[in-house]
């Protein structure tokens, strides 16, 4: 049987004062404590294991989507079309599993039909970059939200709740 692992992404500097902390992908065996910083250098604000193919894992960053072929031990940029768009959501199609969706902000929908490999960008969704208390973000239509809570330190920065995700064997 394959290695089950669980995955984080951080898309913020929320550790410390002086903005050190790693921000970017996390890795762990599903029976180990130590983590394995798998994607750094780059925010990271979804992980999504594809339902069909555990060996998938993509990564959605501050700069596109990123892809993992080998359980999310590496990742790598795909063929996305823009650069400095941040990746929050991923959607993969059950009837047809090499085509997928990713939600974007500025709020944008892409499109690959190839599992995630290329990417191109679809028409304007014509949708409200924010919903009315502008914690929740509209990521594609109906399909995911970001939710934000206070930092439990008290000290009134708000942290993303990002995908925490486990691919089973």
């Amino acid at each position: 049987m394959s290695q089950s692992h669980v995955f984080a992404g951080v898309g913020g500097y929320y550790g410390t004062k002086d903005k050190s902390g790693k921000a970017g992908i996390f890795r762990r065996a599903a029976d180990a404590a130590d983590w394995d910083y798998v994607l750094g250098h780059l925010e990271a604000f979804a992980v999504f294991v594809h339902p069909r193919d555990a060996n998938l894992v993509f990564a959605g960053t501050n700069d596109g989507v990123y892809r993992s072929t080998d359980r999310g031990a590496t990742f790598k940029r795909t063929n996305f079309p823009d650069k400095g768009v941040q990746i929050w959501s991923f959607l993969a199609d059950p009837g047809d599993p090499k085509r997928m969706l990713a939600g974007g902000s500025p709020v944008s929908v892409y499109r690959s039909e190839d599992g995630g490999e290329r990417w191109k960008r679809m028409p304007n969704p014509a949708l409200p970059q924010h919903v009315s208390d502008g914690l929740l973000h509209v990521l594609m239509a109906t399909v995911l939200k970001v939710m934000r809570v206070p930092c439990p330190s008290g000290s009134g920065v708000a942290v993303t709740i990002l995908s925490v995700l486990m691919t089973t064997g």
